[in-house]
């Protein structure tokens, strides 16, 4: 009966399912929407959802026409319905008709999700979703995927940094001497910090733990740290409370406030607001060092405090572009920690005790050294200079709060502007700078940030930063070979080389992580982390001995089930640390488990390209692929480079008139192939314009070939065709992160091409549809000749879809050459076109 239906409604489903056959479905969704701090998007839960009602019509035999309608629905829910339908998700009746009545009304509304039947020339068998073909890998998602978006909710980024973080995260690190050497003076180990603030301080702050109202712990500790700031008196650095006031310059708009950040004094009459409790602005520009209060002591370490300072720590980043890392500290109750961030994780330090005299002491003394650190310490630098030639340093209310110069070897640098930057944690961190060479055996224009005069145009260049992995060979040296090897379209470098690295090899010297001592580091898992507990009203607090089991590992616990606080002396760290036994040296991390290695790159170019996203016209586009095309072909057939990353981000458009209209950069994930070697071991690239083969073979990952990249210039041209790519093509953002939307995308691009895709170019995109279905018919179809799709008609066959890379140089060099002759034909035709535009016009 219901292979028979072809346009249902939600009554002829319910007749042919059993009742409550979403009931599993809807209790797994409900257990996603009460989760209080890691909730998924609403739109990611609806999503899951919707695949379950298909799955559950697949199981009940409904033709495919039904469910690829309900899979329609997938990228094209607003934020009103699907508000909607989690709603409905949720209430208390366990009936399924106001669900499916719902989703086959939007089904009916959509107008672009009617039904189409494909000609038997253009399609291919559909998707079977029963059995999603999936490759064996974990991607990671990153904060970064959500820089194009405004949305930065704190329920949306979660799950994200959750995914980011994961498996990067060390605790018990020792910090001693970080503060031992902060400002280069070694003096802060040998003050008596009660000398400057008294033990009974603590006492009156500690107290106020105990209180249910929760502000009071933190008013009495920007209290107490107002008095601290005063009674330093080092320099110009303060800890300043924000109060109520939002944090100002917070990427895309987030509100987000500190409890406590240290930066340089405000000027008056602002300092004098910000010590007296008014409202007072402050900067994520500004901040040199994050603080969190917490009275409820069961919050350390907790996933709540985690999530919530990392999110504080991508804001700086975010707002201080070229910061190397963010400092941060956390006081929960009387259980104190101090916390560093950098490009491969985070690093937590041992739990101090402020309840205690020593710990209060080593407590003291860390805030003491953050006020002594150098600019270089606090994570700026030193190729970084202000206009006075010193390590630039943020200054509180300045107006252009970014460096002005880059010093590199015996180079110097103008900084004109940001061009891009990433606001992740754990990533490689690029920023690109427009800049222009300073070279003093040449006159000066006049105006510094000058860049259209003939002199300074001469003088432009990029300025690329990135944290790159040890293990994978720098940009600048297989740049370098591309020139050696004559490449189309090489990168002209002037100056490059590494900066600083990150790794557990505290005996490299440019070590960022130098001075502290993981010996006794233990990895924080999501999974054995203690659960985000209520305000001290809401709950009864934990004995002492349960607090002790909280900041360790599950592991520990069961080596030793009652933990005893113990003053390690051997070690002669000051203060009191609560401990628990430490695994054996046979069960402790290896040093390539604790954190993954990276260098930090410059490279500075004088390629000054175009974005290719930006006010271009059909013919530029295809004159700039198309010699993009070529650039890669050179690369890969000369030098032997395959790029693994191609997207509209690293494909530029040149600024000249003449000669090559397009080139390529980033070649960060690049991999140099050997003489025996087509294919690159790894898989790269980014999700909208990663090639379907990548995605969706099952068992042992396909490796990269150049073919993936072409389909990838495939994607590029239709994500600048089509109109509003990132809903149209949502479903190809998420490709990563979801199987069905890596079936989604398969379709789009095979059986539903024209209805997806070509219906939804850009009016002025339209002279563009023929070559991106010759595109096509080249990428994934056999050459036939006319004959041969006759007989197929005659059959009622479909031709077969090829994902797969044709061997042998012959069958590379063909399909290059018929893409290059098509992108040649489209030329061809619209210049034409605009020539007798021009001459009608005349």
């Amino acid at each position: 009966m219901a292979s028979s239906m072809t346009s249902p409604s939600s009554a002829d489903v319910l007749r042919i399912l059993p009742p409550n056959s979403l009931a599993a479905y809807r209790a797994i969704t409900r257990q996603n929407l009460e989760l209080p701090d890691l909730r998924p998007p609403l739109t990611t839960v609806c999503q899951q959802f919707l695949f379950s009602c298909i799955l559950v019509l697949q199981k009940y035999n409904f033709p495919q026409s039904i469910f690829s309608r309900v899979t329609s629905l997938y990228s094209s829910l607003n934020n009103r319905e699907t508000e909607e339908l989690c709603h409905i998700i949720i209430s208390d009746t366990d009936n399924d008709e106001r669900v499916w009545d719902l989703i086959f009304s939007l089904v009916e509304t959509k107008s672009n999700l009617q039904s189409v039947v494909p000609s038997i020339r253009e399609s291919t068998p559909r998707t079977t979703l029963s059995s999603p073909c999936w490759p064996c890998i974990t991607y990671k998602s990153k904060s970064s995927s959500m820089s194009s978006s405004c949305n930065q909710m704190r329920d949306e980024l979660n799950p994200l940094l959750q995914s980011e973080l994961e498996g990067s995260i060390w605790k018990d690190i020792a910090f001693d001497r970080l503060f031992e050497d902060a400002g280069g003076s070694g003096n802060a180990s040998q003050i008596d910090m009660h000398a400057i603030m008294a033990s009974n301080t603590f006492d009156e702050w500690m107290s106020m733990a105990k209180d249910t109202d929760i502000t009071a712990f933190e008013r009495h500790g920007a209290i107490w740290f107002r008095q601290f700031s005063e009674r330093c008196n080092v320099a110009d650095r303060f800890y300043y409370n924000s109060g109520s006031a939002h944090m100002s310059d917070a990427y895309h708009g987030a509100r987000r406030r500190l409890d406590i950040c240290l930066s340089r004094k405000l000027a008056e009459p602002s300092h004098s607001l910000a010590i007296n409790g008014s409202e007072a602005t402050h900067s994520w520009k500004d901040v040199l060092v994050l603080g969190e209060l917490k009275s409820n002591q069961n919050q350390d370490l907790s996933k709540r405090l985690i999530l919530q300072v990392a999110r504080y720590g991508r804001e700086t980043f975010g707002a201080q572009p070229g910061r190397r890392f963010v400092h941060a500290f956390t006081v929960c109750g009387h259980l104190a920690r101090f916390w560093f961030f950098d490009r491969v994780g985070v690093s937590i330090s041992e739990c101090y005790d402020i309840s205690t005299e020593t710990g209060q002491k080593s407590f003291m003394h860390g805030l003491l050294g953050y006020m002594e650190m150098t600019a270089s310490q606090l994570g700026f630098d030193e190729c970084y200079k202000d206009n006075s030639g010193t390590t630039f340093l943020p200054s509180v209310g300045s107006e252009n709060n970014h460096p002005a110069y880059l010093h590199f070897g015996d180079k110097k640098f103008r900084l004109l502007k940001i061009l891009c930057w990433s606001p992740a944690i754990i990533t490689r961190g690029t920023l690109c700078w427009l800049a222009k060479e300073c070279d003093s055996r040449s006159s000066i224009c006049a105006d510094n940030n000058c860049s259209t005069c003939t002199e300074c145009v001469a003088k432009m260049c990029v300025v690329k930063e990135a944290w790159r992995d040890t293990q994978l060979t720098s940009e600048s040296t297989l740049w370098q070979v591309a020139k050696e090897k004559e490449v189309l379209g090489c990168l002209d470098i002037i100056v490059a080389g590494d900066t600083d690295v990150v790794a557990r090899n505290s005996r490299v010297e440019n070590n960022v992580r130098k001075y502290f001592d993981y010996t006794e580091a233990t990895l924080v898992e999501w999974k054995i982390l203690p659960e985000e507990t209520g305000e001290m009203g809401r709950r009864k607090r934990k004995s002492g001995a349960a607090i002790m089991q909280t900041i360790h590992s599950e592991d520990e616990r069961e080596e030793r089930p009652k933990p005893v606080p113990i003053l390690n002396e051997s070690r002669k760290r000051a203060g009191s640390q609560l401990e628990s036994s430490r695994p054996s040296k046979t069960n402790k991390p290896k040093d390539s488990e604790v954190v993954q290695a990276r260098a930090r790159s410059f490279m500075v170019v004088r390629n000054v390209g175009k974005p290719l996203n930006s006010g271009i016209r059909p013919l530029n586009l295809a004159e700039t692929l198309r010699d993009a095309i070529n650039c890669h072909r050179s690369l890969y057939e000369k030098a032997g480079i395959l790029h693994c990353d191609v997207s509209i981000y690293n494909i530029m458009r040149m600024r000249s008139t003449s000669g090559l209209k397009g080139f390529l950069i980033d070649l960060d994930y690049a991999h140099q192939l050997s003489n025996s070697q087509e294919q690159s071991l790894c898989i790269t690239g980014t999700a909208p314009f990663m090639a379907l083969e990548l995605l969706q073979t099952p068992g042992t990952p396909t490796c990269h070939t150049w073919r993936h990249d072409l389909e990838s210039f495939f994607y590029v041209l239709i994500w600048l065709c089509i109109m509003n790519p990132y809903k149209t093509l949502n479903s190809w953002v998420q490709c990563l992160a979801s199987p069905l939307c890596a079936s989604i995308k398969k379709d789009d691009v095979t059986w539903a091409f024209e209805e997806r895709v070509l219906d939804n170019f850009h009016d002025a995109m339209n002279p563009l549809k023929k070559l991106a279905f010759g595109l096509r018919e080249i990428l994934f179809y056999k050459q036939m000749d006319p004959r041969e799709l006759e007989e197929l008609d005659a059959k009622g066959l479909t031709r077969k879809i090829q994902l797969g890379t044709p061997a042998g140089d012959g069958a590379r060099c063909n399909m290059y050459d018929r893409i290059i002759t098509a992108f040649n034909d489209c030329i061809a035709t619209l210049a034409g076109s605009e020539g007798e535009e021009n001459s009608s016009d005349g």
